[in-house]
């Protein structure tokens, strides 16, 4: 992803999948798609003391709100707001340690504790696609591929225009399983909607050279 861009998140933390998407290339393939998304490695890691305590601030702070919220959910149990708040939070403190620290089992633990939090939340709430998409992501950084794959493709069938939701989707096929005509058939579904330019160019780009990859292993077996 050599023209990479940092998404803003908006409501739903799935854009995360297209803000670390290099990164996944490492924590679930491997150096064979190294090619496709690697980023400069100043453009992933900044350094120096400022970064640093950006990410110790932004962690106290979670930290912080996460217990919070918890303390207030032991007084309101159903309360949804306060759940898909706590999942939220926890999402984010799991990027933090997975994508920025590199803390696998920091990070992975938190987003394991976001997925259950979304779970709950949904329970209360089915119809709210964001969360589930976002519950959905949390558990393909987990490694919990059937929950994943349940998740999206519930997302899909019920906002088939939800484009993060296929876009997502496409990369958990891509990464988690090696479904590259499936990511391929949810990425074109993509462009059909109508998405901002960005999210388009960005689109058409994974296209591309994920197209490019097929038929470099096409031929490649066809040599062998």
């Amino acid at each position: 992803m050599s023209n990479s861009k940092k998404y803003s998140r908006n409501s739903s933390r799935s854009n995360l999948v297209w803000i670390v998407a290099g990164v996944l290339v490492v924590v679930f393939v491997g150096g064979i798609l190294l090619t496709l998304f690697s980023l400069p490695e100043a453009q992933n890691k900044p350094e120096g003391n400022i970064e640093q305590s950006n990410t110790a601030e932004r962690i106290s702070l979670l930290t912080g709100e996460i217990d919070k919220l918890q303390s207030r959910l032991e007084e309101d149990t159903s309360n949804t707001g306060l759940l898909l708040a706590l999942a939220n939070s926890q999402y984010d403190l799991g990027a933090i340690y997975l994508f920025e620290m590199e803390q696998v089992t920091e990070g992975t633990d938190w987003f394991d504790r976001a997925v259950a939090s979304y779970q709950k939340a949904l329970q209360q709430e089915p119809e709210n696609i964001e969360a589930r998409v976002d519950m959905a992501t949390a558990a393909f950084y987990t490694g919990q591929n059937e929950l994943a794959r349940a998740a999206y493709e519930q997302a899909i069938a019920l906002a088939p225009t939800f484009a993060h939701a296929r876009f997502n989707y496409a990369m958990f096929l891509f990464y988690s399983v090696g479904d590259y005509q499936g990511a391929i058939d949810q990425w074109e579904e993509v462009l059909k909607l109508d998405i901002d330019q960005d999210v388009r160019e960005h689109t058409g780009h994974l296209l591309t050279h994920v197209k490019e990859l097929m038929a470099e292993q096409s031929t490649s077996e066809a040599k062998k």
